[in-house]
């Protein structure tokens, strides 16, 4: 019996291990589809690339999850906790900040306006401020004024992908995550075709206003011109110059993907998350490691994307609203 329960055992692994391949390769198939989709605006029918991207998003999302696993939490959210929880005491002004910020946020309220869940798993993200005041310091039997301090404050809060649970909070984040990778890759480019879009309309309306303009004068019959102010055929040909400079700069959808594929096998240089430790007293100041006057003591981190945002982020549990 005990050689038939290891074979049994051995076999419910294997076929545990297979189900955790088929459900992940499942959902890298799913990512690789959204980085097509995300790409083809600067990419256009370019040829099937499924098989290059394979590896490069398996390793994105690796790191993915690797960043969300070092977010804290959930923490309960509401004005009632405000009071019990130290970080929501760093993240809030008050209480009311906290109520404030449930009622007014439209995903949350979509989310309980669609589901009939009791509560929502979220997101909380926040941009850290640090400033300089000055203030009276103790420093031993020693009362000191204009002592030099720094101020912190979060600003700017906003809740994400609310979900039934954890895990439908952290896929939705996973793809937010993936998202904002690949569009800083290929956020040149779009600004590039947008220019270049911009510029082919307006060359389209001027040429139909020189058009009608020589139309009228054709007809005219004393052939006074009536032209004032700038030279449309040179506005044309300065319009003409700037969409083949754009033209002959642009990226080929080759590099385009290589670039993609470059930034998805190595994300840690764009995306990081970082530890932060803070001790503040009930104004928000930093305090020293032994300073008594600490009244909180809090942990979270920030995540940010290089050269566009960094944000703190804490998960966060919020109950559904009470009707009426």
């Amino acid at each position: 019996m005990a050689i038939l329960d290891k074979l049994v055992s051995r076999f419910q692994l294997e076929r545990e291990a297979r189900d955790a391949k088929r459900r992940r390769e499942t959902v890298i198939a799913q990512a690789v589809q959204r980085v097509r989709e995300l790409s083809a605006p600067v990419m256009g029918t370019f040829r099937d690339c499924r098989r290059e991207l394979h590896d490069p998003v398996a390793a994105a999302l690796a790191h993915i999850d690797e960043t969300i696993a070092a977010i804290p939490g959930p923490l309960p959210l509401s004005p009632r906790a405000w009071g019990r929880h130290p970080l929501l005491q760093a993240l809030f002004v008050d209480a009311e900040e906290v109520k404030a910020l449930l009622a007014r946020d439209r995903r949350l309220r979509s989310f309980f306006t669609r589901n009939p869940a009791a509560r929502a798993c979220a997101l909380l993200t926040a941009s850290r401020c640090e400033r300089t005041i000055f203030c009276t310091a103790v420093e031993g039997e020693i009362v000191r004024r204009d002592v030099a301090r720094t101020a912190v404050e979060f600003r700017d809060r906003r809740l994400l992908d609310p979900g039934e649970t954890p895990d439908e909070t952290r896929h939705a984040l996973r793809m937010r995550a993936l998202t904002a990778l690949v569009t800083a890759v290929i956020e040149p480019a779009l600004r590039q075709r947008s220019l270049q879009e911009e510029l082919r309309e307006q060359q389209r309306i001027l040429s139909i206003q020189l058009k009608i303009k020589q139309s009228r004068l054709d007809r005219s019959a004393d052939g006074e011109s009536g032209a004032t102010g700038a030279d449309p055929p040179a506005i044309l040909a300065d319009i003409d110059r700037q969409i083949r400079e754009l033209s002959a700069a642009s990226i080929a959808p080759q590099e385009i993907l290589t670039q993609v594929a470059q930034v998805l096998r190595a994300p840690q240089a764009v995306l990081t998350v970082n530890p932060v430790a803070m001790r503040l007293n009930w104004m928000g100041v930093k305090q020293c490691k032994d300073s008594p006057e600490c009244d909180l003591d809090i942990r979270l981190v920030e995540v940010e994307l290089k050269d566009h945002w960094r944000r703190t982020a804490v998960f966060v549990d919020i109950a559904r609203p009470e009707s009426g």
